[in-house]
């Protein structure tokens, strides 16, 4: 896999969820950030390893918060649907609903290979 694309909807949830936990403790917005960045790496190098929900749109867990990284993978460009909070977004109803939306959608946001996830992060 190749480029990695953030729907802006999934991009604005992410950039929400860090300065959450951020503002919980200093320190763990980064780490959440960190999480997430390794999901995306994990995604990028193998983008059928989570399970599908629905369609096209797979589910990778993101390690130490109650997050899902919410993509879709094809012809060498990954889509980041949604950062998901498992604890506020079951992933059925309206939410897959809303998902496989923005899997049609063509707002997303390209990142090149250098830039990062870290949004403002000290010595990025």
């Amino acid at each position: 896999m190749g480029r990695v694309r953030f729907h802006e909807q999934a991009e604005q949830e992410l950039v929400d969820a860090a300065r959450y936990y951020e503002s919980k403790s200093p320190g763990l917005g980064f780490a959440f950030l960190d999480e997430v960045e390794r999901a995306t790496a994990e995604i990028v190098e193998h983008p059928e390893a989570a399970p599908r929900i629905r369609g096209l749109i797979r589910r990778k867990l993101v390690r130490r918060f109650p997050y899902s990284v919410m993509y879709s993978a094809e012809n060498d460009v990954v889509r980041m649907l949604a950062i998901a909070n498992q604890k506020r977004r079951p992933t059925t109803g309206v939410d897959v609903n809303n998902w496989a939306t923005r899997c049609e959608s063509q707002w997303y946001i390209q990142l090149s290979p250098q830039s990062s996830l870290a949004l403002g992060r000290p010595g990025a």
